[in-house]
């Protein structure tokens, strides 16, 4: 009998299965080859600063020394270069919002995140209401990242191709059947497609369309994160990544010529002058969002052999580290999970 089955080889499903082989635990990642997945699509940007308001969650740290010490782990074990650290530089889009920041200045909790520097990046953008600098950014490849994890969980025998139906899934005493497999222990790891899970699909999962454009240019770009409500994401010498749009009625992959025109207008209004680009890749994903921006984890109240690991949404690529070393911990010793992820804080809720 295997000690943990995991459905879904997204970021969060990834992850898990690294944590859980690092434990000596015997699992299997089912998978349908990244069908659904929005980490093969998401750019894996880390920001600790986030929204019009400029808001940094209290997990912050935590979040980032997870991220950090994991991805540097990963690139050492697999080979590969995976987090990439940039600057970012926070185009304010209204001098509320700016007023906002020299607030957050002043905060203690956000020293060493926020700044003004004296000098200002290439004059390549403009922004009236003037701009700062956020630290400790970064974005991760997740596209590379979650090819090489594949590759290497079939390696590790740890890796089965397989689309799995929700009636194949039978949940036993002290134990879960599916297909033939048998575990002490399944995790759920399906990103948006969990809202339609008959154990969890109550949980407050509101899914959010994303589309992100890659663009070459003729032009030399700052090497950094502009971000004015949307970002732009130098990837390569010539080569940048545009997004993202919020759409929460079309909950598919499908790329919309509204969304590409939207992206481009949206970054046309902060250049300070034309800016050629080339599309070379327009993509579209799901992200996993919850009501409450905080992950959903934890087993079923009724069926403890089964667990939930989602609602990362955007922030997946800081945030999945951390609560994945949480639910191991969990899962292998029986620690307590953190009260503002488990999702035992909505069972007085439905």
């Amino acid at each position: 009998m295997l000690d943990v089955l995991i459905v879904g080889q997204g970021l969060a499903g990834s992850l898990l299965a690294s944590e859980l082989i690092a434990q000596g635990q015997r699992i299997r990642v089912l998978d349908n080859r990244h069908r659904h997945a929005s980490s093969m699509v998401a750019a894996g940007l880390i920001n600790p600063v986030t929204g019009r308001r400029l808001v940094k969650s209290p997990y912050t740290e935590d979040w980032m020394a997870a991220a950090w010490s994991c991805y540097r782990q990963l690139e050492s074990e697999l080979g590969l270069a995976l987090l990439f650290e940039k600057p970012m530089w926070r185009l304010f889009t209204s001098a509320k919002q700016r007023e906002i920041w020299q607030q957050r200045q002043s905060q203690e909790e956000y020293a060493g995140f926020l700044s003004t520097p004296d000098t200002e990046p290439a004059s390549l953008y403009q922004a009236p209401h003037g701009m700062g600098k956020v630290s400790h950014t970064a974005y991760v490849d997740t596209k590379v990242m979650l090819t090489a994890l594949r590759d290497w969980l079939e390696q590790q025998d740890a890796y089965l191709e397989r689309e799995v139906e929700y009636e194949a899934i039978h949940p036993r005493q002290g134990h879960v059947e599916v297909d033939g497999l048998k575990a002490r222990q399944l995790v759920f790891c399906e990103g948006y497609r969990g809202m339609h899970n008959p154990w969890f699909g109550q949980l407050p999962l509101t899914p959010v369309k994303g589309e992100i454009l890659t663009l070459s240019h003729d032009t030399d770009l700052p090497d950094l994160i502009a971000n004015f409500g949307k970002w732009l994401l130098p990837i390569d010498t010539n080569l940048f990544k545009l997004g993202a749009t919020y759409d929460w009625e079309h909950l598919d992959n499908v790329p919309t010529q509204a969304a590409r025109q939207h992206l481009l207008d949206a970054l046309a209004k902060v250049l300070s002058h034309p800016l050629s680009t080339t599309l070379q890749a327009h993509e579209a994903g799901v992200r996993p969002n919850s009501r409450d921006r905080l992950p959903l984890i934890g087993p079923h109240p009724d069926h403890r052999s089964l667990y939930i690991f989602n609602g990362f949404g955007s922030r997946g690529a800081l945030m999945i580290p951390y609560y994945a070393s949480q639910l191991a911990a969990h899962m292998r010793q029986g620690e307590a999970l953190p009260s503002h992820c488990d999702i035992a804080r909505f069972e007085d809720r439905h």
